[in-house]
């Protein structure tokens, strides 16, 4: 990944991360495992989740335009979701600050059709 962000609510393997150049990575951690599993060669796990509001935004419309029960039980439970999800970032890079806007739901719903 070059720029951009990416959402991960499931597992992930090894070497996570590996030729990521820009952007941010938000990673459900709920087993704590992801500081073996990413590439440090290439990525940082950040001290603290910022974008807190956007990594809401997207998840919500993930389950809205998905049913997807598993985002939507991670958003019904946020206060215990927000302390396992971790950002990701590469080094070197300067973390992003404007993260990509999320879709409004009229235009993801034109999408989805």
């Amino acid at each position: 990944m070059t720029a951009g962000a990416v959402v991960i609510l499931g597992p992930t393997g090894r070497n996570l991360g590996a030729g990521m150049s820009g952007g941010a990575l938000f990673v459900l951690d709920a087993e704590d495992k992801l500081a073996n599993q990413i590439n440090s060669e290439y990525v940082r796990i950040d001290d603290e989740l910022t974008d807190e509001a956007w990594l809401y935004d997207a998840i919500a419309l993930h389950a809205e335009m998905t049913g997807s029960s598993h985002a939507s039980a991670l958003l019904r439970n946020w206060s215990t979701t927000r302390q396992i999800f971790r950002r990701v970032s590469t080094f070197g890079q300067p973390v992003v600050e404007h993260l990509p806007e999320i879709a409004t739901r009229q235009v993801a719903r034109a999408i989805a059709r």
